[in-house]
């Protein structure tokens, strides 16, 4: 029992130290770790192990001007008046929720 459960430590101590060093080579190569990535942009291609390295980003360009005007708005209003102009002026909602919402 013993045996097991130090080949299923060591197991865990083996991925977790995978995860990190993709963790690291991410922040300095900008490769891509993941899809799960923010609405204004996303992953075209699904990881296997011949596109590692290639994979990239891309930005939703309609949905990356949203977002720049919600911080510039932003600065001098609150999130009902953001979400009050979107609404109005008919901005495509993206993200999970699919509406824009005041509450």
């Amino acid at each position: 029992m013993s045996a097991a459960h130090e080949e299923s430590e060591s197991k865990s101590e083996r991925v977790r130290a995978t995860k990190q060093i993709h963790a690291i080579e991410a922040q300095t190569t900008k490769h891509v770790i993941h899809k799960n990535v923010p609405g204004w942009l996303y992953v075209a291609e699904a990881i296997n192990s011949t596109n590692r390295a290639t994979r990239k980003y891309e930005k939703i360009d309609r949905h990356a001007a949203t977002v720049l005007a919600m911080y510039q708005m932003a600065l001098h209003h609150g999130a009902a008046y953001i979400t009050r102009w979107q609404i109005e002026h008919n901005i495509e909602p993206f993200g999970r929720s699919g509406a824009w919402n005041i509450r």
